[in-house]
């Protein structure tokens, strides 16, 4: 479908974009694959009326991307008197989600939250993203926040053969805070130009006994 364009702003990595119809999109830059842009984010006015310019040809007036808050005006807007204008706040996630896969050579992710090794972890690259826009130095696994466990990573590698490269990261246990009865743990980061992301994967905790 062809849509015909209003008004853009581009604001570092994320484009604002106005559509005539009355809405406005966020486009993030690799949200459509490696450098390449792709829509993120959708925005419509609740009362949007005819002629009141939301997203539309004077929108390059009043739109504002800071952080995860967008603020757009309709300056054509008449609810409070002719052509009065209105403005409208949007607050969103930027956090972009990441499948991993917990200890990938195992059916069921075991951990003994006393061990002194480490975690492996899978993060699966994808159409949408790509590993190599990871940040390695803003990984962080677990409650506690674990860094990468140097010596060992990380490394790029194709996990599940579907021709697209994955992360392949280890934390210590000891600093990842998980604890006895968790069942689930995750991951966060941050890609190279600023956007965060999380995968999580469920787990099952253990006494070493039973390992």
């Amino acid at each position: 479908m062809r849509m015909q364009m209003g008004r853009n702003q581009i604001l570092g990595c994320a484009a604002l974009v106005g559509i005539l119809s009355g809405s406005a999109y966020i486009f993030r830059r690799n949200a459509g694959g490696h450098d390449n842009w792709g829509q993120v984010m959708r925005f419509a006015a609740s009362d949007t009326a005819a002629f009141d310019g939301f997203g539309g040809e004077w929108f390059e007036r009043a739109a504002a991307l800071s952080g995860d808050t967008a603020l757009i005006g309709a300056s054509g807007n008449s609810d409070a008197g002719f052509a009065a204008g209105s403005a409208y706040i949007f607050d969103f996630a930027w956090t972009i989600a990441v499948d991993i896969d917990i200890k990938p050579d195992t059916d069921v992710n075991s951990i003994n939250p006393d061990g002194q090794g480490n975690i492996p972890v899978i993060i699966f690259g994808s159409d949408t993203f790509d590993v190599a826009d990871v940040d390695v130095t803003t990984l962080a696994f677990g409650r506690g926040g674990a860094s990468l466990a140097h010596i060992h990573g990380p490394h790029e590698m194709d996990a599940n053969r579907d021709s697209l490269v994955d992360l392949l990261a280890h934390f210590r246990t000891q600093e990842t805070g998980i604890g006895a009865g968790d069942d689930e743990v995750c991951i966060t980061g941050k890609t190279l130009d600023g956007t965060p992301f999380e995968g999580c994967d469920a787990i099952t905790t253990v006494s070493p006994q039973s390992l």
